[in-house]
């Protein structure tokens, strides 16, 4: 399955509203703190900038307002084209005034997430992640355990992404495994295993202090970063060939 990624900050998210929807506009209304208000907008941003840039499309700030961003029951965020469902799935992760976007063709289990490289208490460690878990950190060098801590809890975070279910499950329901297959550019291999539905496959990859995961089921290829609008198939010509 091919998804592609997309990280914005928050100096690129112009100071204006004129790039989003009149029903956005309406809930950004409704937001009366400011760092929820940037976080929003910055996310509002980025997977806009995504989907334009996936499908392609005009990316101008009319053709931004017909590319709208709701919360699904489960609070993951969907997209809708010109008021009409469209067939994508999006994930997206705030951090540290970043947002990374993940985008694919279809109805699939996606999940992102991007997080920072610190320090970590023991308890944490303990009360989130699996003994298995626990015994790899503890054979790690100690310059790189924050990494694999990092690395650990942005994969769960993906996956719980990927399953609808954000902290609801216990992410001891959940263990990483990483250091097989090969390294694909900047993204290196990773899984991880749930109760419920088997393994999500996905990716890692770390630069200026933040992990970025991605995982998916299907199994996704490496993912592609999204630069300025090129050519691809259409939407519809990405499903049929995804179920193939």
């Amino acid at each position: 399955m091919n998804v592609y990624w997309l990280e914005q900050g928050q100096a690129e998210v112009p100071p204006h509203e004129d790039w989003l929807g009149a029903g956005e506009r309406a809930r950004l209304e409704k937001l009366s703190f400011s760092k929820r208000r940037a976080e929003w907008r910055l996310g509002r941003w980025t997977v806009k900038q995504a989907v334009s840039r996936f499908l392609p499309r005009a990316s101008d700030f009319r053709s931004l307002q017909q590319i709208e961003v709701e919360a699904a029951p489960s609070g993951a965020p969907e997209v809708r084209l010109a008021g009409q469902e469209s067939e994508l799935t999006v994930s997206l992760s705030h951090r540290s005034g970043q947002c990374l976007c993940a985008v694919t063709a279809g109805n699939v289990n996606l999940g992102c997430d991007l997080e920072t490289i610190e320090p970590r208490s023991d308890v944490f460690v303990e009360e989130y992640f699996t003994s298995e878990e626990q015994a790899l950190l503890a054979q790690a060098p100690a310059d790189l355990q924050p990494q694999l801590v990092a690395l650990f809890w942005s994969a769960k975070e993906s996956a719980l992404k990927a399953l609808r279910e954000g902290l609801r499950l216990s992410t001891r329901t959940l263990e990483v495994w990483t250091g097989y297959g090969e390294q694909c550019g900047e993204w290196r291999p990773l899984a991880v295993r749930t109760a419920t539905v088997g393994i999500f496959q996905g990716w890692w990859y770390c630069g200026a202090g933040l992990v970025r995961t991605l995982v998916a089921h299907p199994a996704p290829r490496p993912p592609a970063r999204l630069f300025d609008p090129v050519y691809r198939p259409s939407i519809r010509d990405w499903c049929v060939a995804e179920r193939r």
